[in-house]
């Protein structure tokens, strides 16, 4: 997995991610393994080399917020504006090292990427862990990635304790963004007044999944980008596991990302 891609990203794409694991990175955003039912956190190196050298860590037992996700996400929102307005509701340390635990009880579930956009997102709330409660959604990832269906289901007991209980109607979600200069400075994009942009950016960190190519893709088919603006688009990973089609993907990715000036998506690419 080394000289890979993004660590994060890699990492759900690997069978050793796998539901009711503890799995600790050099990365913050190592919580986006919380998406299939991991306990994953992110650490410093010192405690990384410790981890590696004893194959032991110690972790304070976390608090948990529990986040029910109810109703239907509309077509124009993703997972990002899911976590977005929980960044608007708790700021930036509303759940300062809990365990925020995500129950999908949506009309329609939600889809693996958008699960892995919210956990990936649950660290710059504070928390320690971002998890998802491992369901029909986590078991078809894990089967088409792996071809195996999971061992371990880690679900929570009928009498578990939470330190308080959020619940989201995705039906009221509009798309959300977050202004300078805090991810947690969250308003509805509707509520934006026109501001000229110079530079777009698409991937890296939290949003190079396929879907998130593929959405910039089709919102940008038929026109063309200001030429006063650069796009600059980053793919995650060189190769990877596609959760939309249960397939694997080999792609290029970009040296220092990519200028748009073309009616889709085009980059200049070289091999990793």
């Amino acid at each position: 997995m080394i000289d890979r891609g993004i660590c994060h990203q890699v990492l759900v794409e690997h069978r050793l991610c796998q539901p009711g694991s503890l799995i600790i990175g050099a990365d913050s955003h190592t919580v986006m393994a919380g998406a299939v039912g991991a306990c994953a956190t992110g650490m410093g190196s010192t405690d990384v080399l410790f981890a590696l050298a004893t194959g032991t860590t110690w972790l304070r037992q976390p608090s948990s917020i529990r986040v029910i996700l109810e109703g239907r996400l509309p077509t124009s929102c993703s997972g990002r504006d899911i976590v977005m307005e929980l960044l608007r509701l708790l700021g930036e340390s509303g759940a300062q090292y809990r365990s925020l635990e995500f129950a999908d009880a949506s009309e329609t579930r939600l889809h693996q990427d958008d699960r892995f956009a919210i956990a990936n997102m649950a660290i710059e709330l504070g928390a320690k862990f971002g998890i998802f409660v491992p369901d029909e959604i986590t078991a078809d990832y894990c089967f088409s990635r792996d071809s195996a269906v999971p061992a371990n289901f880690v679900r929570p007991d009928a009498n578990a304790v939470y330190e308080r209980t959020i619940r989201v109607d995705m039906t009221q979600l509009t798309p959300r963004v977050a202004k300078p200069w805090s991810p947690a400075n969250v308003v509805g994009i509707d509520e934006l007044s026109e501001t000229p942009v110079s530079v777009a950016f698409l991937g890296s960190c939290s949003s190079a999944r396929l879907t998130d190519i593929r959405d910039a893709a089709s919102e940008i088919r038929g026109k063309k980008i200001n030429p006063n603006v650069r796009f600059i688009c980053y793919s995650r990973v060189g190769s990877g596991f596609s959760s939309s089609n249960g397939s694997w993907i080999h792609t290029r990715s970009g040296a220092s990302g990519s200028r748009h000036r073309s009616l889709e998506l085009r980059s200049l690419w070289r091999y990793r």
